[in-house]
This record gives structure tokens, sequence and C-alpha cells, in this order.
């Protein structure tokens, strides 16, 4: 009797080992990695959305999508029904981040592929995880062509490289005959995405017989571009090839409209300049801009499959689809039809699925001719267009099979001032010479001084590095936005206001951090600022979004022009506040009585506490009047930069590079060390290369160091 229980649970057993895997599979997890974080957020959270459209898509039984692989089923019909689930890793755009969350992808969440991650760099090192571990990644917006050279067998890129739109620009250019194509300049921030784009243009720029006149390299989230402009000034190119993310992409657009210069055709490689933000915010200002693109909302109109999945993507978030988040939903399609297509969940039939695929120009949710891999991992089937900027939307001019508009040679509507169209400046530009770069670079200082002296004076008095100063500004700069915004109030009026607002600030950290802190070890004080900055600035994200926010027009609005140098007035005006307010913190430190007691206090403590000065009081109010200082500097920002939570990093660092340069806790020289960095910076961009102009501020900053490791002025 028990020989025949044993063996029926020994069959039983048996059974239950033969049911397939698959069959028992509940959801198959992916691995996504984008920029949800970070300046790049915006562009985050609509390629978050068009992915989880895209598992909509799989999950969920979509028969009006006749078609598309597995939009008719519900889940994959080979594993059983399974449905899709994306667990998403936040890069913050930065590649040592992505590579982390491609390891825990793998790791913990125990994901069976990848995909993501929008950025090349960041692209680069998690498919570098990826490839180590066995795992299949699917990238479906990465551009950069070193991405299939690298001789990878798990690596598979659905949409074209920029080689491809490379020549699809050039193929372009030559069907304009109404204006000069012959000349080109390339402007790229210095990543795998900008160096990329830079070497296609110049592979390509010599097989179009094109001259490729200027290569202007920058840093990205630079505080000003007005060394990269006047190069391209200089340069008189017919046409400027850009390589910019959405924050960059709108600071050299302010720029350009500020120099009063525009390159008579203006070619983006996509990115910024077709983030919703960018149009929203300078769309206006650019009308006539081309870009290269995999999306058009006019060709999807035309297409009864794709305009279903746009409508479907706008009913989900409010807007269209755009090249930087349609491919993205594309390579999820394409990873789930492999899946489906292996049956299995297992990496190494997933790959092979995936090397298989040849899908058609019906199955595919792109204006493509399909998707095939060659050996390499990259999609042969893939094509882009090249659109203009109309109104508040993209049209596609090429190529002629999806064309809706013409490209326009004089594309000047009525009561418009375009910044970029075919011909559409009218007249070469002027090339700027020294002393407008030199103006340019002083004016910058300045500003750059107004944000540093505030940290000088902290630092000075009660001898605390504050960590959070950016995010200082980066609240300066909301509370001016919102002033405007909702109560209608200039910033150079609010600007007051700004400043006592964050005098209030500056006040509750000394009284709830800083003086609890400072009789411990010099390290907590620091650490407590640095964590006071990343509180800041993760509040900033939550409660504003990761959005790009500008005024229209301020008092200061425009440009003005001195001895023929054209220069912005925000700059002038905000640089000339910033003197005065730098004066007037002079006087009250050096010929004051309560100046004399600060500097008391910044010599010995228990000497001034032994006449009657209490180091106490004097700390809250230095604290109180540096954090009015980069308050109001944050407000006179908002006159020309954009405001979005990660502001503060930009300008944060500079203003600490002038404070150790000119001296730890010396006003007089944070204050002329900023104006040197301006100056230095604008120099290098002029006589050298607007790319190495943050490299010679840090070049100049361990050079004074060596010589004076005091800094300029020593400590005051």
């Amino acid at each position: 009797m028990k020989m025949k229980l044993i063996a029926g649970v020994a069959a039983s057993l048996a059974l239950l080992c033969a049911v397939p895997a698959q069959a028992q599979q509940k959801t198959v997890r992916i691995g996504a990695i984008y920029p949800l974080s970070g300046a790049l957020a915006s562009t985050g959270a609509e390629i978050k959305a068009a992915v989880e459209l895209a598992v909509d898509i799989v999950n969920n039984p979509h028969p009006e999508l006749e078609g598309i692989p597995l939009a008719a089923s519900s889940g994959l019909p080979a594993l059983g029904g399974a449905k899709i689930e994306v667990v998403f890793g936040d890069s913050q755009g930065k590649p040592e981040v992505g590579l982390a969350d491609a390891q825990r992808l793998i790791d913990q969440e125990k994901v069976v592929a990848l995909t993501g991650a929008y950025q090349s760099a960041v692209t680069k090192t998690a498919s570098r995880i990826a490839e180590q571990r066995g795992i299949p990644y699917v990238n479906g917006e990465s551009s950069s062509p070193d991405l299939t050279e690298r001789g990878y067998k798990w690596f598979f890129r659905t949409s074209p490289n920029d080689d491809t739109f490379v020549e699809n620009m050039m193929q372009f250019l030559d069907g304009i005959k109404a204006v000069p194509t012959a000349k080109i300049a390339v402007v790229y921030e210095n990543t795998d995405f900008g160096v990329n784009t830079y070497k296609a243009v110049e592979k390509f720029a010599k097989q179009y017989k094109r001259e490729l006149v200027a290569n202007i390299a920058y840093s990205a989230g630079s505080a000003s571009v007005t060394a990269e402009v006047q190069k391209l000034a200089a340069a008189k190119a017919d046409v400027a090839i850009f390589a910019s993310y959405t924050s960059d992409a709108m600071l050299f657009v302010r720029t350009m409209r500020e120099s009063k210069y525009a390159p008579p055709v203006l070619l983006a490689n996509d990115a910024g300049f077709i983030d919703s933000r960018f149009v929203q915010k300078v769309g206006p200002q650019v009308q006539g801009v081309l870009t290269r693109d995999v999306w058009g909302n006019d060709v999807a109109a035309a297409k009864a499959g794709l305009k279903k999945i746009n409508d479907m993507y706008k009913a989900k978030t409010g807007k269209d689809l755009n090249g930087n988040n349609a491919r993205s939903m594309q390579g999820v399609l394409v990873l789930a039809d492999a899946i489906n297509r292996a049956g299995s969940t297992d990496p190494e039939a997933i790959r092979k699925a995936l090397a298989a695929t040849d899908l058609g120009e019906a199955q595919v949710a792109m204006p493509w001719a399909g998707v095939q891999f060659d050996a390499k991992g990259q999609n042969t089937k893939g094509s882009g267009l090249i659109l203009e900027l109309k109104g508040s939307s993209y049209q596609t001019v090429w190529p002629e099979k999806y064309r809706t508009t013409r490209p326009c040679p004089r594309c000047r509507s009525p009561g418009s001032k375009p910044l970029s169209c075919v011909a559409g400046r009218g007249g070469p530009p002027q090339e700027p010479s020294m002393f407008e770069a030199l103006s340019a670079g002083l004016f910058n200082g300045l500003i750059y001084a107004a944000v540093a002296v505030g940290l000088a004076l902290i630092w000075g008095i009660t001898d605390v590095i504050n960590f959070a100063h950016g995010e200082f500004l980066m609240l300066g700069m909301y509370a001016a936005y919102w002033l405007y915004t909702l109560g209608h109030i200039d910033p150079t009026m609010s600007a007051p206001l700004v400043a006592i607002v964050l005098a209030f600030v500056g006040f509750l950290t000394y009284a709830l951090i800083i003086r609890r802190l400072q009789k411990g070890p010099p390290m907590a004080v620091i650490l407590a600022t640095f964590g006071l900055g990343l509180v800041l600035r993760q509040l900033a994200f939550i409660a504003f979004s990761p959005d790009y926010r500008s005024l229209p027009d301020t008092l200061v609005s425009g440009s003005v022009t001195v001895a023929g140098i054209s220069l912005g007035r925000p700059q002038v005006v905000t640089g000339l506040i910033a003197l005065v307010v730098v004066v007037a913190l002079f006087v009250l430190v050096y010929r004051t009585r309560w100046g004399h007691a600060l500097q008391a206090v910044a010599e010995d403590r228990q000497v001034a506490a032994l006449v009657g000065i209490s180091p106490d009081r004097v700390n809250a109010q230095v604290w109180m009047l540096g954090s009015a200082a980069v308050g109001l500097a944050g407000a006179l920002l908002t006159t020309f930069f954009y405001v979005f939570p990660s502001v503060g990093t930009v300008f944060g660092l500079l203003a600490f590079v002038a404070v150790c340069m000119g001296g730890f806790g010396s006003l007089p020289g944070a204050f002329i060390a900023g104006i040197l960095i301006g100056i230095i910076e604008a120099m290098t961009g002029y006589f050298v290369a607007p790319a190495l102009k943050t490299v010679s501020v840090f070049i100049l900053f361990i050079l004074v160091l060596w010589y004076r490791p005091r800094g300029l002025f020593g400590r005051w």
C-alpha cells in the first residue's frame, strides 16, 4: 500500500515537473532605464509614458491596431498569456548611474531583458553590463554609431543611427536650391551623442562635397553659451547643425536672439529640439528651424495605424508622440514580440529570436520599412525624416513620399520673427569682435560674482561651506518665477522681496541645522549642507516637476548695443545690479560698526564674545545676508535663464571655484575671481575653442591655489 502511495506521489511530481515553466509564468519582467530625474527628466517622463503605452498594447487586446504583433491578443500567447511588466530605472542622465541601474535590474529585479537608456553615453555603460551578464538589450532611441560597432552579441538597436541621420540631412540639403548650403558648422555637446554627430557630419560633408567651417564643442549644462554663439557667427556658415539636449538648445536660442544672430539654416540632430518643452517655450522664436527625426505627426495622421497609436498616447498624456518617445515605444514592442516568438524567458532564446526578427512596414508603429537586424544588431530598415517647425508643431518636408509641406526658402509668416529659416536672416552675419567677447565675459563674470559673494560671506564669517548654496539660488529663481506668473510682478521689481524670503530661509537653516551641528565634527556640518541641497532639489522636482520654466518678456528683455557691441540687456542689467549689491556689501562689511563686529567674529569668536559681541547672533545675521544675496541673484537670473530643479548646479560649482580662487571667505576675492572666470571663459572661447572654456577656468584655479594656497586675497 505504501509503495503504491509513494509511486502515486512520484508520478504526480513528475507530471508537475513536465508542465512547461512558461505555463506558470504570470508576468515577464523587462528593465527600462531612462533619465527620470535631472536635467532630462521631462524627456524621460514622456518616454516612460510611451513605454507604458507599448505595455498596454501587448497586455490588452487592441484589434484596431491591425498588423502590429501582439496587439490583437492579450499578453504573450506563446507564454500562456503572460503579461509584460516593466521595471523602471532612473539613470539621472549619468552613465555611472545607468550602469548601476542595469546591475540592479538584472541582479535584484531579475529582469529577462533590458531597454533604454535614451542618451548614448548611458546606453553604452548599461549595455556593457548586459553583455557581460548575457542579457538581451534592445535600444530604441540612442543614435551613436559606436554602439553597434563593439562586437556585442546581446545588443540590438531598432532606431537608425547618426550615420543614417546625417546622410539624410545631406540628401535633404542637396534638394535646397534657393540658398547656399555648402559651408557647414557643427555645434555639439561634448558627449558620445555630440561627438558622434560631429564625426558623422565630418564624414558625409566630404562625401557630399560640403566644407566643414566650424567645429564647436561645448560642455552640457553650461551657464553661458555666448562664446559658442560668437564662434558660430564668426564661421559664417550656411548651415549650422546642432546636437543639443533640451536646456542647452533653449539657451542657444535665447543667446542667439540676444546676440542678433541666427544661422541662415539651423538643422538640429533631434534631441532637445523636438522636446515638447522646447516647442512650447521657444517655438515662436524659432519658426523655420529644421530637425531630423523618425516621427512626424503629419505623417502619422496620414497613416491609419500610426494615427491610432498617436491618439492613444495623446489620450494618455495630452501630448502627441515625438521621435524621442515613439522610438522607445517601438523598441519595447520589438522586444515583446521576440520574447513571444522565443516562447521562453531564457535569455539565449530571446537573443536568437531578436536576431531572427523580420517585421514589415505594416508591422511597426513607425514610418519605417520595418525592423530587421544585421550581424551587428543594427536595424537595417529604419530611416529618418526632416521636419520643419511651423506654428506650434513640426511638419515633414523630406523625404518626398512623406512630405506634407514644402521647406520654406523664405518662411516669414505674418507677424513672426523667425530665428532660423532657410535664408530667413536676410544677410550675412557680422563677425563678433574681441571687444564684444570681452564685454560678454565681463557681464557673465559679474553674474558669477553676484552668486559667489553670498557664499564667501557665509564661509568667511561662520567657517561653514554651504553646499546648498546652488539650491538657495534655485529657490530664489522659483520665487521670482511664481511672483511673475501669479502676481505679475517683474523679477527686477520682486528681487528685493525674494531676497527677504531667502534671508528667512538662511535664518532657518542656521537656527535648525548649522547651530546645532557646529559643536560637533566639521564634517557633520559639511554633510548637512550637502544633504540639505539634495533634499531641496528633490522637493523641487516633486513640487514643480522637471519642467523648464521661463519668463516670456520682462522689463529688461531684448538687447542693447553700445559702440557697436551687442549684448543681452538682461545680462547687462543683472551684471550692473550685481555690481551695486557687491559694493553695498563691501561698505556694509568694511565701513560700518556692524561690519567690524563681523570681522571680529571671523578673527576670533571667543575674543569677540568677551567684548560683548554675540557670535551666535552674528552667524545668524550672516546666514541671512548671504542667503539674501544669492536670492537676489536668483531673481535677476530669471530674466534670461531657465528655471528648473537642478539649475543650482549650473552656477553653484562656479561660485565655489570663485570663492576658493579669490581667497577662502574674502568678499573682494570672490568678486574679482567671479569676473576673472567670466573673462577667461570668453577669451578661451574666442581665441581657442569654446569646448575648453571650463577647462581653462579650472587650470587657472589650480595654478592660483598652487602658488597661493589661501587664494588671491586670503581670508579677510
